[in-house]
This record gives C-alpha cells, sequence and structure tokens, in this order.
C-alpha cells in the first residue's frame, strides 16, 4: 500500500496484488491511516494488474470503515470488471474509472 495525504484528501493505492492473508492487515492499515490522519474524504486506486478477490473485499471494508466515520470515500480502477463487481456488492460506492474523476467526486461531499 501506497498513501499521500494532502491535508484533505487520503489517496491511497494498491502497491501489488493482495492474497487473503493479507486482505486484513492491509484492512487495518487502511483504518489506522484514517484514525490518524482524519482526512475529509479518500480515494483508493486499483491498478488491474494487482486486482485480485482479496483486494476487492478490502476495499469493501474500507468502505464500511469510511461510511461509520462519515468519510466519503472513492474507487478509482480502469477496469470495468472491477467496478461493475464492486457495484454489484454495494450499489452506493462511487466508481470511477481514473483518480481525477474519482477525487472530483468525493472532493464534492466533504463533510
Amino acid at each position: 500500500m501506497r498513501h499521500t495525504f494532502d491535508g484533505h484528501l487520503l489517496l491511497i493505492v494498491l502497491s501489488g496484488p493482495l492474497g487473503l492473508h493479507q486482505r486484513m492487515p492491509w484492512v487495518e492499515q487502511a483504518q489506522e491511516l484514517l484514525d490518524a490522519l482524519r482526512p475529509g474524504c479518500l480515494v483508493v486506486e486499483l491498478p488491474s494488474a494487482f486486482v485480485t478477490a482479496a483486494a476487492l473485499s478490502a476495499v469493501l471494508r474500507t468502505h464500511d470503515a469510511c461510511a461509520r466515520r462519515k468519510i466519503p470515500m472513492a474507487v478509482a480502477s480502469l477496469s470495468l470488471q472491477v467496478r461493475g463487481t464492486l457495484n454489484a456488492n454495494n450499489p452506493d460506492m462511487s466508481l470511477h474509472a481514473g483518480t481525477v474523476e474519482a477525487t472530483a467526486a468525493v472532493t464534492g461531499q466533504v463533510r
């Protein structure tokens, strides 16, 4: 996982494929970032080459964590299949083809 934070927007980038045993540590690290940085919004970028079932599960769990904290979250993935799978599991998730679009979507929803 790589991340950047500009004082408002937290961007988390999946930096390698996640296996099942890596899912919960990834989610826990994302939650720690949410708690420590207290961002106004979150964008998760999923490069198509690194998407696995565990990665999709981690994103869904991170979305739940954001919802509990009332932090708007969006996902950026070029893969239509990834966006479709996430939408099927959570129709309320903000899904976009690129990071710019995802960022624009969540920055308009700042608490």
